[in-house]
């Protein structure tokens, strides 16, 4: 959970940075805000595991940092087309 601030694109990294910066003027530790303002991007991950660990006979597992980097680029790459 600690790379998913960098792993975000687009508008979902503009939206975590600004919630970022809205909890620090709240108060909150930076390291804290940064944290908690991802979290709710979090719950993709779920399907970044699945998908890496998916058995689909003789594939070797994918290296869940591979599939996390693209789970959260695609989005981005859609929106801008």
């Amino acid at each position: 959970m600690t790379a998913l601030p960098s792993l975000l694109r687009g508008q979902e990294a503009e939206a975590a940075r600004l919630r970022s910066a809205e909890l620090v003027a709240e108060g909150v530790p930076e390291g804290l805000a940064a944290r908690a303002s991802v979290l709710a991007h979090g719950s993709g991950l779920l399907d970044v595991t699945d998908v890496a660990a998916l058995d689909e006979g003789e594939r070797e597992r994918l290296p869940i940092e591979d599939v996390a980097s693209l789970h959260y680029a695609l989005p981005s790459r859609v929106t801008q087309r």
